[in-house]
């Protein structure tokens, strides 16, 4: 289930009703503020009004299978989630941008100064994904005696790596780059993927 925290400094928004919020975003149309995607207007307004947040927490399996509160930027419009996986997901432009340059994550240095999270490790999972892998995919288990991270091996060399919905296939792919890293890990290998991370962010926004 996420949770959403509030961004400082909304307390002096008025909460506006959705239609509202329709209303602001033809509004930024009229005054020569065009945006393409009618969603992505919609957004936009919706976090003027007090309606969206832009931060959300969701429960995620760090070391030692404990459930940690993995934070974000929002990418998404309000959506609904079942165990933890969002169903019907509509990734707006501004999301698509951040999670392209991978700004969303951002705000998971937090987690790292709490020390949930490295900086490098295997990605953490949603815990009803966790379930059905452990008892599907052999040996995942042993990706949780480490602390989850940032960024990883398996994050930077998997080219078609498993998205929202469960994938055992591509799930087993990732783990053998998380075994990997979890086998050979050091800090000259943790040194190797940040900068690895690094030149692939700066490529990213050049594009």
């Amino acid at each position: 289930m996420v949770k959403v925290i509030p961004p400082n400094g909304r307390q002096g928004l008025e909460k506006i009703s959705v239609t509202k919020c329709m209303g602001l975003a033809d509004d930024g149309r009229k005054v020569g503020k065009p945006i393409d995607d009618w969603r992505n207007q919609f957004f936009i307004a919706a976090f003027m009004a007090g309606d969206l947040d832009i931060f959300f927490v969701q429960d995620r399996i760090g070391k030692n299978n404990t459930i940690i509160k993995n934070i974000k930027f929002r990418t998404m419009t309000a959506h609904k989630e079942v165990d933890g996986l969002a169903k019907n997901p509509e990734i707006t432009k501004v999301g698509s941008f951040l999670r392209k340059t991978r700004i969303d994550e951002l705000p998971q240095i937090l987690n790292v100064l709490k020390g949930d999270v490295s900086l490098i490790g295997p990605r953490p999972e949603v815990p009803v994904l966790v379930k059905q892998y452990e008892q599907e995919v052999p040996y995942y288990r042993v990706r949780h005696l480490i602390k989850p991270g940032l960024s990883g091996w398996a994050q930077l060399y998997q080219k078609d790596p498993p998205k929202i919905s469960a994938d055992v296939g591509k799930t087993s792919v990732k783990l053998s780059y998380d075994l990997y890293y979890i086998k050979n890990r050091s800090f000259f290998l943790d040194i190797r993927i940040a900068l690895k991370t690094i030149a692939t962010l700066l490529s990213r926004s050049g594009e």
